[in-house]
């Protein structure tokens, strides 16, 4: 008798497995072919108080899709923020250019990121009773009346 290890079936498998994997390869590689991304991206000036530009180049848009609709859906993370695509998309010919406005302290005058979400206690019998505001651009910002303080 032989000290060989036998398989039943082994060469069988071992084509079956093979097979297998080239299919999930080329699955793989089909899909990540056709999704957009940001190859670069950038901090630019102060755009506003306690926010700089930051501009990204964007790669890959699958042929057909209109590059600004693919930019402004491609998602982004840019200093810890996700952006669900570029606020403004720009496609002077090729290549297409996406700006975003991104919290930076450095461009605060009060030194703080405004994309962070701050909040004050309201209510001095109730210290989980907050106000919260938060900028999410130069232009909007949301600002949280808490229920807390809702007439009875």
């Amino acid at each position: 008798m032989s000290n060989t290890p036998h398989f039943v079936g082994s060469k069988e498998c071992t084509v079956r497995g093979v097979l297998v994997s080239m299919l999930m390869a080329v699955t793989f590689f089909a899909t990540q072919a056709g999704a957009a991304s940001w190859a670069f991206i950038g901090p630019s000036d102060c755009k506003c108080d306690g926010f700089r530009t930051y501009i990204g180049l964007l790669v890959d848009i699958p042929a057909g899709q209109n590059p600004t609709e693919v930019c402004k859906n491609t998602p982004a993370t840019i200093n810890g923020h996700f952006f669900r695509g570029a606020q403004q998309c720009v496609t002077p010919v090729t290549p297409t250019w996406g700006f975003f406005e991104v919290g930076d302290a450095s461009c605060s005058s009060r030194g703080i990121d405004p994309m962070i979400k701050s909040c004050v206690p309201v209510s001095p019998t109730n210290p989980e009773c907050k106000k919260c505001s938060q900028r999410l651009s130069c232009e909007l910002s949301v600002i949280s009346t808490p229920l807390c303080l809702a007439a009875p």
